[in-house]
Formats: structure tokens, sequence, C-alpha cells
């Protein structure tokens, strides 16, 4: 019987043509999302220490004594247990000389929790800080930034509702972490932020968070202190909370608006409100 005979040696055998055109499909997807992907991060995680650095730089919190006697200076009301947000100082000098755009600097108490602790930048233009740093260089980040119809005078009577916008970033940071007061119960131990500014301390107590849409009634301003418009805005605002606070502000309270998306490239939008319930003027020491 004859054996069947091998393959002679050095013998290869040929890649079928789909094979091949399979690999090349399959590596052309690779390097197309590399392209897409690597600068995304890299550019996250660039604009995230970049905010980290300002926030070391620029804001300055007291001892642990000058926190305890935080409750001695001056202001309009008590807000809440802690005081240690009156012990925070920034230096906007420093930062309006970088970006004379920085209005205002927006700080949670609990940065483990809600780590938001950035600049709040004013333009006149939506479009200015949507993807730009304060140093007017392009982040896939973006800045926090006043709606462009308010007046970003935080004491004005006839412009009640700010509105700050921030992008919802998958890192959490910027507005990213405001999705924890959809997803987790953490309303009670996380009911304040502060705005400051160069001039004055503004504590705002949420009162209302809830999802909408871009063209909502949310996103209305001008609103005059004292108004039945003003009233019925935020009896709104209330009415469409995702948990009853017990907190109805009256129309003669200025509130301040958090506005970030929900799902990326909709009109699905998540607010977040405050109502300011204490002013701190700066000292001097603080100015």
């Amino acid at each position: 019987m004859r054996k069947k005979q091998g393959q002679p040696q050095g013998y290869k055998k040929k890649a079928s043509p789909i094979y091949a055109i399979l690999v090349i499909i399959l590596l052309c997807i690779i390097a197309f999302c590399l392209y897409k992907l690597v600068p995304y991060y890299w550019n996250n995680h660039k604009s995230n220490q970049q905010y980290s650095q300002l926030s070391s730089e620029y804001v300055k919190t007291a001892s642990a004594d000058a926190q305890e006697n935080a409750g001695s200076e001056n202001s309009t009301s008590a807000s809440g247990d802690s005081e240690a947000y009156k012990s925070v100082s920034i230096d906007f000098d420093s930062l309006q000389a970088i970006n004379p755009d920085i209005k205002a600097w927006l700080r949670f108490d609990n940065l483990d929790t809600i780590p938001i602790d950035y600049p709040v930048l004013y333009n006149g233009n939506n479009d200015a800080y949507i993807r730009t740093d304060i140093y007017g260089k392009y982040s896939i980040n973006g800045s926090l930034f006043i709606e462009e119809l308010n007046n970003p005078d935080f004491d004005s009577t006839t412009d009640m509702s700010k509105i700050i916008y921030g992008h919802n970033m998958d890192s959490g940071v910027m507005f990213g972490s405001l999705r924890k007061y959809r997803t987790e119960d953490i309303y009670k131990e996380n009911q304040y932020f502060t705005i400051y500014t160069p001039q004055t301390d503004y504590r705002y107590h949420i009162f209302s968070y809830f999802k909408t849409t871009t063209g909502s009634f949310v996103y209305q301003t001008g609103f005059t202190s004292g108004s039945q418009e003003y009233q019925h805005y935020i009896d709104q605002l209330c009415s469409n909370s995702m948990i009853q606070t017990g907190i109805t502000p009256a129309s003669d309270q200025p509130i301040v608006l958090l506005s970030t998306c929900v799902v990326h490239n909709t009109d699905i939008r998540f607010v977040l409100c405050g109502v300011l319930e204490e002013t701190t003027p700066h000292t001097n020491e603080r100015a």
C-alpha cells in the first residue's frame, strides 16, 4: 500500500483572502478606537490635573482652630451643621489675572462625595467655555459657566434665578458627581453648596432636583424679586423634585440652578436647585 505523501518541507498553507480582509478590518477598527479614545482620556487626565492644581494653589482653608471660631463671623443666618465653609478663601486676584471671566468659585462641603470645587466663569456667550478651559485652550471637560442671559452679579434683585452649566463627565469631574443625587440616597448628608465671589460668600440650601429637557420651563431667567412670576417658577421647581425636601423658597430669595446633561448627545438634563440661605461678606483678612 502506498503511503500518502506529506507536504514538501517549507510548504505554507495560503491564508484565506476573507480571513486576511477580516484581520485588516479589525486592525482598522482598533486603530480608529485608539485614535478617538487615547486623546480623549489624555485630555481628560490633563484637565483633571489642571483643576486639582488650581484648587491647591488658589483655594485656602483656615486652621482647625479658626474653623471652630468661624461661627462668630458676620453672616445673615445659620445654615447647616458645618461652618467650615466660612474658613475657605479664594485668591481671586490671581485667578482673574489668569482670566477676568472668572466671576466665582463653586464648592460643595463634602468633596469626598461631591467633588465639585471649581471656578465659575461668565462670558456672555454660552459657547465660550463648553470645551474651553480657563486658559482659553481646548479641554474635553470645558469649564463651569453662567448662563449667557444671566447677570453674573449674585446680588441682583432683577435676576433672581442663576443657572450654572457643567459637563456630566464619566470620570465624575465637573458636574459628573451630581448624578449621585438621582442614583444614591445622599441628600441628607449633602444639602449645601457655597458660591464664593471676590466680595461675598453665598450659602445655598438644596431644595429640589430632577430631570428635565433643554426646552423646559427651568431655563427661564430675568425674574424680579417678589414677583408672582418668580414665585410660580419656584413652585414649579419644587413640584418637580425627585424628593420632598420640605423647602419652598419665597419670592424674595435668590436661587441657583446647577445644570448638566444626563445622556450625552441628547436634550435630557439634570438640574439641582439651591436657595440662598446665608451671605457672608469678606473681612479685610479674607478679601
